[in-house]
């Protein structure tokens, strides 16, 4: 197994003591429930220049491909606040989320989307294959072995978002 290999299936068993019942098996998680679990240690992982008050906004834009897997995250806390699952409509309401997976089939309203988040403090996540182009920080990409990401920094450093090294290291491609 390649050292990049190793690195991410030791995170990513790691991750999954947050939001999956082991007791069925690592082999019986589905790519949705990995990448729930991603979703929260990427959170985690981040740090924002300030944050609300009341509750960790961690937003859905466009279609929710996770379904029932997010009500894992249901209760949990995020940098010592209530996780709270959004789905706002416009994209100016969603410059008030503190994570936001965008996706969206049609690209013009994606590269709208991405346009108004990209000087807000919101860590963007998405797996659609323009995502770097449009400036999207934190990209999914399914492999033959699982689950990958990919991290767009300076889209990160743009909205005044910190990444940890930890999670820098652990990603497929930096740029």
């Amino acid at each position: 197994m390649k050292p990049f290999a190793k690195r991410l299936c030791a995170s990513v068993l790691s991750l999954l003591f947050v939001v999956t019942d082991l007791s069925k098996g690592v082999a019986a998680l589905t790519e949705s429930q990995l990448k729930v679990a991603l979703l929260y240690k990427f959170a985690q992982f981040t740090v924002w220049p300030a944050l609300a008050d009341e509750a960790f906004d961690f937003c859905i834009l466009g279609e929710n491909r996770f379904g029932e897997d997010l009500d894992a995250l249901v209760g949990k806390k995020l940098h010592d606040k209530p996780l709270k699952i959004t789905y706002p409509a416009t994209p100016e309401a969603a410059r008030g989320c503190q994570l936001a997976y965008l996706n969206f089939p049609d690209a013009k309203q994606f590269a709208h989307w991405i346009d108004i988040l990209a000087s807000a403090p919101v860590l963007t996540v998405s797996e659609s294959p323009d995502a770097w182009r449009k400036g999207v920080m934190v990209v999914f990409e399914v492999e033959p072995n699982g689950v990958s990401f990919s991290i767009n920094l300076t889209a990160a450093r743009g909205a005044n978002l910190s990444l940890s090294a930890q999670m820098l290291k652990l990603a497929k491609d930096v740029r």
